[in-house]
């Protein structure tokens, strides 16, 4: 994940993603870039590293019955936030590049049970 980018959970409209945009550079405006420290080392992104620590970096996802349980309108956005190449692109989970642990270890969003026989694998150190 890219150091000025963010997980988080909410809703999938576009109205509440342009608010998100426009809230977060209110807080944060890319321009002047002059008005950051930041960028005086020759970059320009002070005010996405602002937007992402707004944002959070990890997401927690209730399991119920094995499966990751969302609310009905619920998806997990990765978020960009370095100018001029803002992204926010959502998931549907399960099934979600961003929940890509999940779909590696089980490809249905269950979570897998480790096999005790290798303790590294017991541990989560190798996939099952």
């Amino acid at each position: 994940m890219h150091i000025t980018a963010s997980v988080f959970i909410n809703d999938d409209e576009s109205g509440l993603h342009h608010d998100y945009e426009t809230w977060l550079e209110t807080l944060a405006p890319h321009a002047p870039t002059t008005r950051y420290q930041h960028n005086r080392t020759g970059e320009d992104n002070a005010d996405a590293h602002l937007k992402r620590q707004i944002m959070g970096r990890e997401v927690v996802v209730a399991i119920t019955g094995g499966k990751l349980d969302f609310g009905p309108w619920e998806q997990i956005f990765y978020g960009r936030f370095q100018h001029p190449d803002w992204v926010v692109q959502g998931s549907h989970p399960p099934a979600s590049p961003i929940m890509a642990d999940a779909r590696h270890l089980g490809g249905d969003g269950r979570i897998p049970r480790p096999s005790h026989e290798n303790p590294r694998e017991a541990k989560g150190l190798v996939a099952p």
